[in-house]
């Protein structure tokens, strides 16, 4: 074996004995210089000191990325649970060992399943035994939603869905939207797309369909969403398997299947009142959207929420019956018309009987004439006018006095 000194730039070779291990060695393959060369790193900064194992670096980064996108199960909510020991053994021979945890509340027990597959094992054990649940969809399979505005509403929404379809973007659905008052169709559509790492770049979408077009996000909502199915808030119907109440009786029943006279006031089926379910003003709804609005301007700090007008007597007084205008105009177009015409007689004088008061009205006239009024103005004009001309006319005439003789040197 042959060592290299190097030493004040010169090159000496010395001879070293090899010993039995080192022949030993020889006689193995030797490795291929391309696999022991590491691999070359090109930085901007020659200066910067780099990360130990970079390669490690990587691996863990990607794996902490994979693991963020691999959302957890949302929770199933069950009622009525009568026996939690034998519930739990069954649901852990069905998932398997330390696949869930359960959280037992005042109402109902939360399950909180680790895996998808779980989630679903879980869901499908609930439904056959016809237990009382509701649950939320999964992330992963949530539906990507935009608005398209300036659409014209008469366009076919399968025409829509082939156009972007075509652009290369999965269609889930496609709604016209409407006024939630007149149910006037406006010229917005809902798309919802398929998940897929495609779908932000349909926000650089400017035409479709022979229009110029907006693509937005939903605007966030702080109204909760009530289930149409048993009429509680905090989930929809798609994802509830409670008993179905309701909307106008308040009984365990669809309420397609409700047998109660229209004529019939109806019954609420949360805080019994004389009003339908989905009625805005009930006690229940009021005091859940006064906690939701509360919870979402704490997570949305800069969100601002412009409330409707509230409705008094001085911005909105209450409507008069004909009658009653009739009655409060009567009087006051008399009353005009004697200020218009003051030296008239009116019917009343030349009959022999006193004229009647004019009814007070919050639109009646001055009591002060007209022409007095213009007087005073007129009179406190020209004497303001005088004081001011006055000085004036002064000032010219000495700037004119003194500059004749100027002119005429």
């Amino acid at each position: 074996m042959v060592h290299v000194n190097k030493k004040k730039n010169k090159t000496r070779l010395r001879r070293v004995p090899l010993s039995l291990e080192d022949l030993s060695n020889l006689s193995q393959p030797r490795p291929s210089t391309s696999a022991a060369t590491p691999p070359s790193f090109c930085t901007p900064n020659p200066y910067s000191i780099l990360t130990p194992n970079e390669g490690e670096a990587d691996s863990d980064a990607n794996n902490d990325s994979n693991q963020s996108k691999t959302a957890k199960p949302p929770p199933i909510y069950i009622n009525n649970l009568t026996n939690y020991a034998s519930f739990c053994a069954t649901l852990s021979s069905i998932l398997g060992p330390n696949s869930f945890e359960c959280k037992s509340r005042i109402n109902n027990i939360m399950l909180l399943t680790k895996t998808i597959d779980g989630y679903r094992a879980a869901i499908r054990y609930l439904s056959t035994q016809d237990m009382e649940y509701h649950t939320y969809q999964i992330k992963s399979e949530k539906a990507f939603r935009v608005v398209l505005r300036h659409l014209h509403h008469t366009i076919d929404t399968s025409l829509i869905k082939e156009e972007l379809e075509q652009l290369g973007y999965k269609v889930r659905s496609v709604t016209n939207v409407r006024h939630p008052v007149t149910k006037t169709a406006l010229p917005l559509f809902f798309v919802d797309l398929e998940p897929s790492d495609k779908n932000k770049e349909i926000f650089t979408l400017r035409s479709l369909v022979y229009s110029r077009i907006t693509v937005e996000e939903p605007h966030k909502t702080i109204e909760i969403i009530q289930c149409k199915r048993c009429q509680q808030y905090g989930h929809s119907r798609t994802y509830c398997n409670h008993q179905p109440r309701c909307v106008r009786c308040g009984q365990l029943h669809p309420s397609s299947a409700c047998q109660k006279p229209r004529e019939d006031p109806p019954t609420c089926a949360l805080c019994q009142g004389n009003h339908p379910a989905n009625y805005k003003g009930c006690i229940t709804h009021k005091e859940l959207q006064r906690l939701r609005k509360r919870n979402f301007m704490n997570k949305n700090p800069g969100y601002q929420h412009t409330p409707a007008p509230s409705v008094t007597q001085a911005n909105f007084p209450p409507l008069q019956s004909s009658h009653q205008q009739s009655s409060t105009q009567q009087p006051q177009a008399n009353s005009t018309s004697s200020h218009h015409h003051p030296n008239l007689p009116t019917f009343a004088t030349v009959a022999g009987s006193p004229a009647p008061q004019p009814a007070f009205t919050p639109f009646s006239s001055p009591s002060s004439p007209i022409s007095t009024d213009l007087t005073t103005l007129l009179s406190s004009f020209i004497s303001d006018f005088k004081n001011l001309i006055t000085p004036l006319i002064s000032l010219l005439t000495s700037l004119v006095s003194n500059l004749i003789p100027k002119l005429t040197q």
